[in-house]
């Protein structure tokens, strides 16, 4: 027999909350940050009472990405709140075709480094997003969510750059979504969330 809960009025008016947000974003006059087919799906994974890995890593959800988005052959600096020292070419499209893909955001108890979110993605079977899947999640995300958790997509291998190992990677916050090296050594804040895609 399944587990059943004691629900107190502060519980059910937080749900109640919560719910009353997820409507309100889905009727927005401009179009909902919310895809309405993932929030579907999700919504009914918490009915059926299924609920994901807990701990430092966020449960998977599903996306669907354009790999064939013009957009990804070049780099339009009126969409980006920063571009910093980096071309096209550093930021290989990884796949074809438009699909859907399911994506993990990592988070961690303390400042990591890159080695340690790489290592991470490997331990889920998962891989490094490239720039079309990190933006297309990263853009998912309201400015009042990416505001306390801003969403990184590390993207290919370390290269060699001015005496030292950087990585390129796509960086959103409230400000906007950003494009720039990182060295390799630089440690994130704590409060960062790394995009992971699911093999």
């Amino acid at each position: 027999m399944a587990t059943k809960f004691v629900v107190t009025s502060e519980q059910k008016d937080v749900i109640d909350r919560r719910m009353a947000e997820i409507k309100r974003q889905l009727e927005q006059e401009s179009g909902s940050p919310l895809d309405p087919d993932t929030t579907a799906r999700a919504l009914q994974q918490i009915i059926e009472g299924v609920f994901g890995v807990p701990g430092l890593v966020g449960d998977a959800f599903e996306m669907t990405v354009n790999y064939d988005d013009p957009q990804w052959s070049t780099i339009d600096r009126d969409r980006y709140a920063y571009v910093g020292d980096v071309k096209v070419k550093d930021y290989p499209i990884t796949e074809k075709g438009t699909k859907p893909v399911r994506f993990r955001l990592l988070e961690f108890d303390h400042d990591p480094l890159d080695q340690e979110v790489l290592d991470r993605m490997a331990q889920l079977n998962c891989r490094q997003p490239d720039r079309a899947e990190s933006e297309t999640v990263i853009r998912r995300h309201t400015s009042e969510q990416i505001r306390e958790h801003p969403v990184i997509g590390l993207i290919g291998p370390a290269v060699q750059r001015g005496g030292g190992l950087d990585r390129a990677y796509v960086f959103g916050d409230e400000v906007g979504v950003k494009l720039y090296w990182d060295w390799t050594d630089f440690q994130w804040g704590r409060y960062c969330r790394f995009v992971a895609v699911c093999k």
